[in-house]
């Protein structure tokens, strides 16, 4: 199932409505077109806010805070991803977007990126 589909029935479906921990880490990012795994990283954090709450903490890999982490192979691609959408490639960058109105934390970017909604 994939895995956008699988949060957004899960979400309907449980009774506890909170997650303590969630690790988003699939479709792997294709860094000489990455726009495809940030769109569904920004699908999968739009299907798990209903589980959200004060102290989830959420960990999407694939979401450098720096050039370092993408091949120099693809590093112009990802400066025209910075140049249109204001942030670096990865699964996560549209994570802002995805869980706007949430209030959160950033407690770690580096490869990965971990929020805790405050």
């Amino acid at each position: 199932m994939d895995s956008v589909d699988f949060l957004e029935n899960f979400s309907k479906i449980t009774t506890e409505k909170s997650a303590d921990l969630i690790y988003l880490d699939s479709w792997d990012v294709d860094w000489s077109n990455p726009l495809a795994s940030a769109e569904h990283g920004r699908k999968e954090l739009i299907a798990i806010r209903p589980l959200l709450r004060t102290g989830t903490i959420i960990v999407v890999d694939d979401t450098p805070a720096s050039m370092k982490w993408i091949p120099s192979s693809s590093q112009n691609v990802a400066t025209e991803f910075k140049k249109e959408f204001g942030v670096l490639p990865g699964k996560g960058a549209f994570f802002k977007q995805a869980i706007q109105g949430v209030n959160f934390t950033v407690i770690h970017h580096d490869y990965n990126l971990v929020i805790c909604v405050n």
